[in-house]
């Protein structure tokens, strides 16, 4: 049959090797805040509008000839 030590034994194991996995990406991702990538990186929404509705911005507006009020 089979030995139940030994399935314990490597049952055990995997389970460490588990945990230690989590407990890197714990220290990675969270404590010394490295950037996932896994994660898409947030936008700005108005930007995000302005790339759905293709808005073009005056060329005045980068222009340094503008005068504040």
């Amino acid at each position: 049959m089979f030995n139940l030590n030994r399935v314990i034994y490597w049952l055990v194991l995997f389970l460490a090797f588990e945990l230690s996995l989590f407990a890197a990406y714990i220290i990675l991702f969270n404590i010394l805040e490295v950037k996932n990538p896994f994660e898409k990186p947030l936008e700005n929404p108005v930007v995000q509008l302005a790339k759905k509705e293709k808005v073009q911005y005056p060329k005045e507006a980068n222009s340094s000839k503008m005068i504040a009020p």
